[in-house]
């Protein structure tokens, strides 16, 4: 006898056999899905930067971990944000749940970025095109949904303050010294601690 999980499985392998017959089918017609990052990477690995000073490539390479650190960390903290609210007050927190001024920054981002159609949007969700910044008073304004992970409100300003300092610094294509990047490592650890990875 077939139950409904038996048969969702069936259903879920089937869809999973027929997307992969279509990306051999467009791969033979030359349109490669699946090893894009992997030829993009190989392609950016073959540029030269022989003509760039010593150090100006040692400062990117020193800061090219950073710049992954920090990616994890600030897409880390919207995933959270976004998570604890939805799932508090549902998939409307954003219009209930944030305050007013960022609310209206952000509607004036995705206004302004509708007239670049050519380009890609940044983003399909509301708290990415918040800067890093807002996250505190996001958080800050719904104390009482994340207080059980925070030591205190003059802790998630203190820490979202220093890492916004760096991570500014590392946005705008500058080398954090070595002091400061310990500071980092310390701070990227609570974070794990924290929400549990």
């Amino acid at each position: 006898m077939t139950t409904s999980r038996d048969a969702q499985v069936r259903d879920f392998v089937f869809r999973g056999l027929l997307c992969l017959d279509s990306l051999q089918q467009l791969e033979h017609t030359g349109v490669y899905l699946r090893d894009s990052h992997r030829r993009l990477g190989r392609a950016l690995a073959e540029l030269s930067f022989a003509e760039f000073s010593p150090q100006i490539q040692d400062g990117a390479e020193k800061m090219a971990r950073l710049y992954v650190a920090f990616f994890c960390f600030e897409n880390s903290v919207r995933e959270l944000v976004s998570q604890k609210l939805r799932d508090s007050y549902g998939d409307n927190w954003w219009e209930t749940k944030v305050p007013p001024a960022i609310r209206k920054k952000v509607g004036d981002r995705k206004k302004q970025e509708q007239k670049n159609q050519w380009h890609q949007p940044r983003s399909r969700s509301d708290i990415n095109y918040a800067d890093f910044g807002d996250m505190p008073g996001i958080i800050l304004n719904n104390w009482q949904d994340f207080e059980e992970l925070f030591d205190s409100q003059d802790w998630v300003k203190s820490r979202f303050g220093e890492m916004e300092r760096s991570r500014n610094v590392i946005a705008h294509n500058n080398v954090l010294e070595d002091t400061e990047i310990d500071r980092i490592r310390l701070y990227l650890q609570d974070w794990a601690r924290i929400v549990g990875l």
